[in-house]
């Protein structure tokens, strides 16, 4: 009886660890986010006013509220060629990639008549889901690519490696073609 009694204990358990695998995709757990007051995160935004720039985060802090937390803070300093966002406070690094594209295709705006470049600079750390922990520490650009027609994912350019981050499934993909739009420059 006590054999049996283990046996269908362990079966629970191998069982549980296979859903759980199933349910996320394959993915590796998520380390949790830290934040770092000394962040290096920025986006550098252009195509957008200053007022429309402040119009658009407000709403995505809105939408994004329950994840942000309350610290999110975003700074802004107009420079010739494009805005700066800072974030003095840190901000969740799944959030970072949202932003850029939030910023890219922000919601009640029209983008018809705008040429709109979102890039996103960041040394990853180990928060970032990285598919590779050699790429904690290294600077990376996130930007969308151009022709993009699914508004749901990032490209994300580490060195000469260019990885597609799909916001379905939170995974990094490598892609061969960087898919670079006008006027984001690394």
């Amino acid at each position: 009886m006590k054999i049996l009694a283990q046996a269908v204990a362990a079966f629970l358990v191998i069982g549980l660890m296979v859903y759980a695998a199933l349910k996320s995709g394959g993915r590796r757990a998520r380390v949790a986010f830290k934040p770092d007051p000394a962040n290096d995160k920025e986006v550098l935004v252009q195509g957008w006013t200053e007022a429309e720039l402040k119009e658009i985060l407000k709403k995505f802090q809105t939408k994004y509220a329950d994840r942000l937390g309350s610290n999110f803070l975003a700074t802004m300093q107009t420079e010739p060629k494009h805005v700066r966002l800072r974030f003095p406070n840190d901000m969740p690094p799944e959030e970072f990639g949202f932003l850029v594209n939030y910023l890219q295709y922000p919601e009640d705006f029209d983008l018809a008549s705008r040429d709109i470049v979102a890039l996103g600079r960041v040394t990853l750390g180990r928060d970032f889901n990285l598919p590779d922990e050699k790429l904690a520490g290294q600077k990376a650009h996130f930007y969308i690519p151009s022709n993009d027609e699914d508004c749901d994912v990032v490209y994300v350019r580490v060195g000469d490696r260019t990885f597609e981050n799909s916001f379905a499934s939170w995974h990094w993909k490598v892609v061969t073609d960087n898919r670079v739009p006008r006027g984001v420059e690394f």
